[in-house]
């Protein structure tokens, strides 16, 4: 590590998904060494209409003259996932899909979903069956798929809502077991619009560390760096990340444990101890 008296360190999740990870970042400040995080969304969320996914929806609903939106499983993908999903979808089919079984990739995706199932689900009998979220110790599709409730799924049906594109690990982990999986993508991500970037490139004037936790974050940082990314250090959350950063030439600090804020933190705080 730098003997800097400062270090600044860039988080990059979201808009909507930085403030407790900023706070926690600024207070490992010391007496003789100050940490500045500066929150800088590598990517844009915007909402994504799945005209196939509805489409399938009222055929599905048209011969079985039914709720069609009963699954064996729902599998949310991300904390926007869950946001877009909440906020786009009709009302009846929002409080069926969270009538479901759910699961989540990780804890704090299963957070945000928790309190969406507390918001909605009012009904004495959801409240009587304590509906609750399961996501797997490791946040990924791998440890979802080895979880013990999707170890026998064949003849069942299962949704994943998600952004557009992306892994198909689950869904094609889910169709060997012997499941129908069905997806919806309810968001898309991009590019950060041109004052985002101009920003993004005057940090890392600063010799900054980056928190990187998604492997189209990484991308979009080597494209708005014009791939010049030798001297850009990061702190990435998983081996495919650090796989897809080792090809393109970051320079990898520390490896954290999983994309928690708890594991970030703890992982920037080892280095720094250093």
């Amino acid at each position: 590590m730098t003997s800097a008296d400062a270090i600044n360190v860039i988080t990059t999740r979201p808009n909507n998904r930085a403030t407790n990870l900023v706070e926690a970042i600024n207070n490992l400040s010391t007496g003789r060494l100050t940490i500045s995080a500066h929150h800088a969304p590598l990517m844009a969320i915007i909402e994504f209409y799945d005209q196939a996914f509805f489409d399938r929806l009222e055929q599905e609903s048209a011969q079985a003259k039914g709720n069609s939106a009963a699954y064996d499983g729902v599998i949310f993908i991300s904390g926007n996932a869950v946001d877009w999903a909440q906020s786009s979808l009709a009302a009846n089919l929002w409080q069926r899909i969270l009538a479901c079984p759910l699961f989540a990739i990780g804890e704090q995706t299963a957070s945000v979903l928790q309190k969406e199932i507390n918001l909605t689900l009012t009904h004495p009998e959801r409240l009587e069956n304590k509906q609750r979220v399961t996501h797997p110790q490791q946040m990924n599709s791998e440890g979802l798929l080895n979880l013990p409730e999707l170890s026998d799924v064949k003849g069942q049906r299962w949704l994943i809502i998600k952004g557009k594109d992306g892994r198909d690990k689950l869904k094609t982990g889910l169709q060997a077991g012997g499941a129908t999986v069905h997806e919806l993508s309810v968001y898309q991500r991009q590019l950060p619009d041109s004052n985002s970037q101009e920003r993004i490139v005057e940090l890392q004037r600063m010799k900054p560390i980056w928190l990187i936790s998604s492997i189209q974050a990484l991308n979009n940082l080597s494209q708005i760096l014009n791939h010049q990314v030798q001297d850009c250090r990061i702190i990435i959350s998983s081996d495919r990340i650090a796989e897809q950063a080792a090809e393109l030439g970051f320079c990898i600090i520390a490896q954290a444990q999983d994309a928690s804020d708890k594991q970030l933190v703890q992982s920037l705080k080892e280095y720094i101890s250093n």
